[in-house]
């Protein structure tokens, strides 16, 4: 398992590298997506923090705070950590990136936001007025990720 900060900071270099930095909203997006497709194709959590419900998707806390300063702006910097990322699982980050890292930060929402999601199922449980620090339990994100697995193929993993 790794910090979602490192997870992070693969994603804000990719942004950088293209030269389209990316917001805080769209890294949570895509962790949430690489640790879903990891506890799909794994069992396995990609990363060592929870990811909650929050009103507005799901949320890993660790990198909102990290983060918060910034608002919506283009994270043009990455945060001191030192952990390095196996190669397995940069080859996943890899892919993700290749299918998702295309997409506005309000396509990857409306994406996380589907019926029958998993932020969806914690969100109908509460009318979609979520308490603070409600958890999604990897379990149903690993559901979710493998029945979309099912549907379509992670070419290159």
């Amino acid at each position: 398992m790794y910090s979602p900060l490192t997870i992070a900071n693969f994603f804000i270099k990719k942004g950088i590298e293209f030269s389209d930095p990316i917001s805080q909203t769209k890294i949570q997006r895509l962790v949430y997506i690489a640790h879903g497709w990891y506890l799909a194709l794994t069992g396995d959590p990609l990363i060592n923090s929870v990811v909650e419900a929050w009103r507005f998707g799901p949320i890993i806390p660790e990198i909102y705070d990290a983060f918060k300063a910034y608002g919506n702006l283009p994270l043009k910097h990455v945060i001191d950590n030192k952990e390095s990322i196996n190669k397995e699982v940069k080859k996943l980050l890899e892919v993700v990136w290749n299918l998702y890292g295309r997409y506005s930060t309000f396509f990857l929402s409306n994406f996380t936001h589907q019926s029958n999601t998993p932020w969806d199922i914690v969100a109908k449980e509460y009318s979609y007025n979520i308490p603070a620090n409600k958890d999604i339990d990897d379990r149903i994100i690993r559901a979710y990720f493998t029945s979309l697995s099912k549907k379509m193929s992670i070419a290159g993993v």
